[in-house]
């Protein structure tokens, strides 16, 4: 991960969806539906492989341990920060989730922050 700067390209999102997963697959969010979590880095991979998670959920067990409904049905339910770096993709997030579900973030003062959020 240290070559190419794949610890923060790609592990730093990465992070992010490791930290969400266990919270919707272990049922943090159906017991605690009003829970207010935000993920950094544009929710990490989580909103773009929800279909992934879903259907991991239909064919596998495992998945069904803790929840009652698809793991998607959750995802809503966390807020995200805008830093995704790219128009597209920050405009999925929007409207997968809705915007009262996206706050800005800056990532300030790090080197992959974004400077001028309020431009995208």
């Amino acid at each position: 991960m240290k070559k190419y700067y794949l610890r923060n390209l790609v592990g730093n999102p990465l992070d992010t969806t490791l930290a969400a997963a266990p919270i919707v697959f272990g049922g943090v969010l159906e017991k605690y539906p009003k829970l207010k979590i935000c993920l950094s880095h544009g929710g990490g991979y989580v909103p773009y492989q929800r279909g992934r998670w879903d259907h991991g959920y239909e064919v596998r067990p495992e998945g069904k341990v803790a929840i009652q409904k698809p793991p998607s049905r959750y995802v809503p339910l966390f807020y995200f920060d805008t830093i995704t770096h790219f128009q597209p993709a920050l405009e999925y997030l929007i409207s997968s989730v809705g915007a009262d579900h996206v706050v800005m973030g800056t990532d300030y003062p790090y080197d992959m922050g974004d400077a001028t959020p309020w431009q995208q």
